[in-house]
């Protein structure tokens, strides 16, 4: 460390000869005194010598002039004293002091004056300030203002990078110092707490700049770390990204932050991150800064707390916006625009003006702009180039307020712009732009911009775009000339390793100006296919971290579909929301393109056709089964009319018109479609074909719904046999035919079978795809239900809770797969008689299904049902009989009597009405279910004789013994021929038998 001073001496180095007086006195005074006297230019950096000087000081004196708060380099210093003398004393005027050569005190920032850091004018006698000095210097101890000074904290969301367009603004950092420091010194004030402070000004002014240089400057004084969180509010182009994107984008960066933090993230959905992150940031105890850039408007006083505040007694909450709608969230600073002297100095920091003509001329360019920081610093890095002088630029900008679209523009810009000042920024914009017309790569970046929305663009994706526009050998260079210029010109700025961030004040007035250019549809097209070829990847929901970036330039461009392209884009983006879960998303966007593509191509052209179907899908997931139904049945009326009945693709269609069905429960009738089906694939294609196997596996599939488990087996191996002949052992399509004759040998009894059937799918699929693929995790789901059903339970109960982890971290909480991997552990649960751990897991179940789902969708009230049966009728039967009432009541209006769920919901709720001595009520339901069970799933369906099992235990509860026995006999025999001797249900009805005999 340098050797020890008494203090250190801040000032500009212009203001050495006023100072000299007072550096005399201070020697004089014997007073040992540290100055640099080194040239750093007003933009730079301080060296670590100085740094050394300070840490050695007792304290700092700042010779603070007019043009003082103009240097960044004193300003580094004065803070970084600041910050080191609050950190010993608190009371950081006892080690910063400030002596004013000016009259006024209008340069001085108040938190610099106050009675913490009290103003000493310069009129006093330079002694009399020395000895005032030396008596300060006698009250502090010997500690030097090394004992203070900290580190630069860890960032986290941006990277401490100065900005070379930000100048002035002191008085306005000092300030927000303040506001964001109220609880820090509460000693002081009175005032305890977590700090909340919001910037709020226009477009372009600097708020975000602001907040950089506040969290780079006085990052000492958050040793916990500066987090910057993007909230993407800045949209003038009215709804690119949705609240359910911002919020996905949220989720990211938060779960980035615990990552950087060593927070373990592995199996945690986005709210277990969050709380695991923020209960290690209390752990730590040091503060840090959360600042959240660019807040949109229209957000409710809950929502901004619940989602974008900070969670720790330790963190200060930064928010940028434009919005002055959250005056309650912590204290405002209003930014205004650059003051005369600011503007003047951000315009000549790359180029000096000479005295007289020129320097006159700069500073009425900086008064036309307005004190607008973005338009100052674009003027300035052009004029910077040399191609006009100050003069000249000054009469372009006069004369811009004569052009004919200058008043629309102003108009259109008017809500982002200082009054009276939207010509000029837009001449400015403009000059800079119009300026490189020759440079069309540049032009090119900025019209790319102006396409996609306010958010960063990837360089790497830029060149990506130019490919497609034109595949020449020196595209990436392109790229990165591109970026480069606009770069230099302040048009776009860094943002992160591999990005630019455009202002939108730039990319309107590439908007505006070039509305409707064929070179601008040129490069839509281009981003068009670009994107979708960065899509291609969303089809693996492991990869969806890969495109997060390009999701929100995505949802921008398919909000206004135009071309056939852009349609299938929508599909693209809508293929990726379906492999979340997220249906909602998925059934919005299909019907933007089918409403697109109807009016492109045509209600009944193949593609509109294939879009419909797509949609037909997403409604069935969704629960809207009568909605899929009405739509998949004109499409397939569509085909067959346009088409023919036996084209392939009116087949596929009526493939899907059969999965309804049968999802609504219409099994006969699904069946009847599957026949002919597999019958034209037969005839067509012949018997060893892809789709014909296929149309075999899916009628297999129905055969075994309706428990035709002998018919559906005998399909099942031959679609088996002809998959491995066809495509091998490993494929997909061989693994799903494997799984489902494994499920059919376990439901006719030879779970041993079965089982080695689903341990070598499951390895399979995790020797090829990893053990965190969807693939992977459904076949060991899958394995664990066959060691379920072997009463294995204990290995079950391992597989399912390592596919559970996994499926929460790859797809989320809220991922249909998930909840049915959930599901699947709280039968095991209950099988282990952990009664109460199947009960909460199924409470989550239920309440994620019904939120996400909504309370009628089939999944739901199937997760309802199974809550149902784990909860304890002797403590509440009342509660247990009303939930199962309601779960039958609203499966018979959603699904219709005769769907398997209704029946088996009403099949429980009997039963429970039985075992509660309501036997009167439960026999009248039974025989229905029995009635309606028969007719519609047949006498030896798996349902049919459990409804008759269950009859006949209430029949023999009721006094009825001989007929009791009877039917009780009938469910033996059938469950034997149909489930086998060793089937838990035949053991099961063979027990009741002997009882009743």
């Amino acid at each position: 460390m340098t050797q020890a001073h008494d203090i250190f001496f801040s000032y500009r180095k212009h203001d050495l000869n006023r100072a000299r007086p007072l550096l005399a006195a201070l020697r004089y005074a014997g007073i040992r005194v540290w100055r640099d006297e080194h040239e750093i230019p007003d933009q730079s950096s301080i060296t670590q010598e100085i740094r050394e000087a300070i840490a050695g000081s007792k304290a700092l004196l700042a010779f603070y002039s007019a043009t003082y708060p103009l240097s960044s380099p004193c300003q580094q210093e004065i803070t970084i004293a600041w910050l080191a003398a609050q950190n010993i004393d608190r009371d950081a005027g006892r080690r910063v002091w400030i002596v004013n050569p000016e009259a006024g005190f209008e340069h001085i920032p108040p938190a610099l004056g106050d009675r913490q850091a009290p103003r000493i004018h310069a009129g006093r006698s330079n002694r009399a300030l020395a000895r005032s000095f030396q008596t300060k210097l006698d009250a502090l101890s010997d500690d030097f203002l090394g004992a203070g000074v900290v580190d630069l904290p860890a960032y986290h969301g941006m990277s401490p990078v100065q900005a070379r367009s930000f100048v002035g603004r002191t008085s306005e950092l000092w300030e927000l110092h303040g506001k964001l420091t109220a609880n820090q010194i509460g000693i002081i004030t009175g005032v305890y707490g977590q700090a909340t402070a919001q910037v709020r000004g226009l477009g372009g002014n600097g708020k975000s700049l602001l907040a950089r240089e506040y969290s780079i400057r006085f990052g000492p004084a958050y040793p916990g770390g500066v987090f910057w969180l993007n909230a993407y509010g800045n949209d003038d182009s009215k709804g690119p990204l949705s609240a359910e994107q911002r919020i996905a984008l949220r989720n990211d960066q938060i779960r980035q932050f615990a990552v950087e933090s060593g927070v373990s993230t592995e199996g945690l959905n986005p709210d277990e991150v969050e709380a695991s992150f923020w209960q290690t940031i209390e752990k730590r105890g040091a503060r840090c800064l959360w600042i959240v850039d660019d807040v949109p408007s229209g957000l409710k006083p809950d929502e901004l707390e619940r989602a974008w505040n900070a969670r720790a007694a330790s963190a200060a909450t930064l928010i940028t916006t434009r919005s002055k709608e959250y005056g309650a969230r912590g204290d405002a600073l209003d930014l205004g625009v650059l003051l005369p002297s600011e503007a003047y100095d951000l315009l000549s920091s790359q180029r000096k003006p000479e005295a007289g003509v020129e320097e006159a001329a700069a500073r009425q360019i900086a008064e036309l702009l307005g004190g607008h920081a973005l338009a100052v610093a674009v003027a300035g890095s052009y004029l910077a180039q040399g191609f006009e002088g100050f003069g000249s630029y000054l009469t372009h900008l006069e004369k811009s307020g004569t052009e004919e679209d200058a008043v629309e523009f102003g108009a259109l810009l008017q809500e982002s712009l200082p009054t009276g000042h939207e010509r000029s920024i837009r001449a400015t914009f403009l000059r800079s732009i119009l300026h490189f017309g020759q440079q069309a790569e540049m032009l090119d970046f900025l019209r790319l911009a102006s396409i996609l929305a306010v958010a960063p663009i990837e360089v790497s994706f830029v060149a990506e775009v130019f490919w497609a526009l034109d595949p020449s050998d020196n595209w990436k260079n392109r790229a990165l000339k591109a970026v480069n210029q606009a770069t230099v010109l302040s048009l776009c700025e860094k943002s992160g390793n591999d990005a630019r961030a455009v202002h939108t004040l730039v990319s309107r007035t590439m908007r505006f100006q070039f509305p409707d250019e064929k070179r601008r549809q040129e490069l839509k097209s281009a981003t068009v296919k670009a994107l979708m070829k960065r899509l291609e990847v969303g089809i693996d929901i492991r990869e969806h971290a890969k495109i997060a970036e390009d999701m929100p330039h995505a949802r921008h461009i398919v909000g206004h579909l135009q071309t056939e392209d852009e349609t299938e884009l929508a599909l693209w983006v809508a293929g990726h929301d379906y492999e979340r879960g997220d249906y909602a998303t998925t059934r919005k966007l299909e019907e933007q393109a089918v409403k697109a593509l109807r009016r492109l191509l045509g209600e009944e052209h193949p593609r509109t056709m294939t879009a419909k179907n797509n949609l037909a899908e997403t409604l069935r997931a969704q629960g809207d089964l009568t909605g899929a139904h009405k739509l998949a049945e004109q499409v397939m009326e569509a085909s067959c009319r346009v088409l023919g009945n036996e084209h392939s693709d009116t087949l596929t269609t009526m493939g899907i018109f059969a999965g309804i069905l049968s999802a609504q429960g219409d099994l006969a009738g699904s069946r009847r479609i599957e026949e002919k089906i597999l019958e034209a694939r037969r005839r067509q294609l012949g018997e060893e074909h892809r789709d014909t196997l296929l149309a075999i596996l899916n009628l297999a599939g129905t055969l075994y719904a309706q428990g035709e488990l002998e018919g559906a087996r005998k399909f099942q191996e031959k679609s088996l046999a002809g998959f491995r002949r066809l495509v091998g052992e490993t494929h997909k399509e061989t693994l799903g035919a494997m799984h489902n004759l494994a499920m059919t040998l376990c439901q006719q009894g030879d779970r041993e079978a079965a089982r080695k059937l689903q341990q070598q799918v499951f390895e399979t699929y995790r020797s090829l795809m990893g053990e965190e693929h969807p693939d992977t995790l459904l076949a060991m789901n899958n394995l664990a239900q066959t060691l379920f059903e072997q009463r294995n339970l204990e290995e079950a109960l391992k597989f399912q809770k390592q596919v559970i982890t996994t499926s929460r971290k790859v797809l989320g909480e809220s991922h249909p797969n998930t909840l049915l991997a959930m599901n699947n552990l709280s039968q095991t649960l209950f099988a282990l008689e952990d009664r109460e751990g199947a009960r909460q897991l199924l409470e989550q179940v239920v309440e994620v299904s019904y939120s996400l789902l909504g309370e009628n969708h089939p999944n739901t009230l199937l997760a309802m049902n199974n809550l149902a049966l784990t909860l304890d009728a002797r403590d509440d039967p009342e509660g247990v009989l009303q939930l199962q009432e309601r779960v039958a009541e609203a499966s018979n209006r959603l699904l219709g009597k005769n769907h398997p769920n209704t029946l088996n919901a009403m099949n429980n709720f009997a039963h429970t009405l039985s075992n509660y001595g309501d036997r009167k009520r439960a026999l009248k339901l039974q025989e229905q279910v029995v009635r309606t069970s028969r007719r519609a799933l047949g006498e030896d369906h798996y349902l049919t004789l459990t409804a008759m099992g269950n009859l006949a235990v209430t029949l023999f509860r009721g006094g009825d013994a001989t007929k009791a026995r009877k039917l009780q006999e009938r469910v033996e025999i059938r469950s034997r021929r149909v489930l086998g001797e060793d089937h838990p249900f035949t053991r099961r009805a063979m027990s009741n038998l002997a009882d009743m005999t």
